[in-house]
C-alpha cells in the first residue's frame, strides 16, 4: 500500500511532534495508524456508495423503457374498460330526450317509516308515504 508509506508517516509524526510537544512518539504513532484506519473505512465507504449510485443510475437506465412500456399498456387497457362501460351507459340511457331502459323496467317502493327507528316502535303512517 502506497499510502501508508514511511514518508507519510514520518510527516505525520512531525506534525504530531510540532503540535503536541509533549506527546510520545510511538503514542503519536498509534493514533496516526488509528486515524488512518479511520479515513482508509471512510473512503471504501465512499467508494462504495459511488458505485452503488452508478449501478442504480445503469439499472433505472435500462429498466426506465420497460417501465414506460407496462404504463402505456396499462393505460390503454383501462380506456378500452372505460369505453366499453360508456358504450354501456349509451345503450341503456336516453339519447334525443328518448328514455331506453331495454334491460329493465323501474318501480317505486312504497316505504311507511325509516329503517333507521326499530321495529318495536311503530310510527304513524301520516306523512311517511312517498
Amino acid at each position: 500500500m502506497q499510502i501508508l508509506s514511511p514518508k507519510i508517516m514520518l510527516l505525520y509524526a512531525i506534525n504530531e511532534k510540532i503540535m503536541n510537544p509533549d506527546s510520545e512518539g510511538s503514542k503519536g504513532l498509534l493514533a496516526f495508524m488509528q486515524n488512518f484506519k479511520n479515513l482508509v473505512v471512510a473512503m471504501i465507504k465512499q467508494i462504495k456508495d459511488i458505485i452503488l449510485q452508478q449501478l442504480f443510475d445503469f439499472l433505472i437506465g435500462q429498466i426506465k423503457p420497460i417501465i414506460t412500456l407496462f404504463v402505456q399498456k396499462l393505460l390503454l387497457e383501462t380506456i378500452f374498460y372505460y369505453k366499453i362501460l360508456l358504450e354501456a351507459l349509451i345503450a341503456n340511457c336516453s339519447i334525443n330526450g328518448i328514455q331506453r331502459f331495454t334491460n329493465r323496467t323501474l318501480t317505486t317502493d312504497i316505504i311507511t317509516h325509516a329503517d333507521i327507528i326499530p321495529e318495536e316502535v311503530t310510527p304513524p303512517e301520516e306523512g311517511c308515504r312517498g
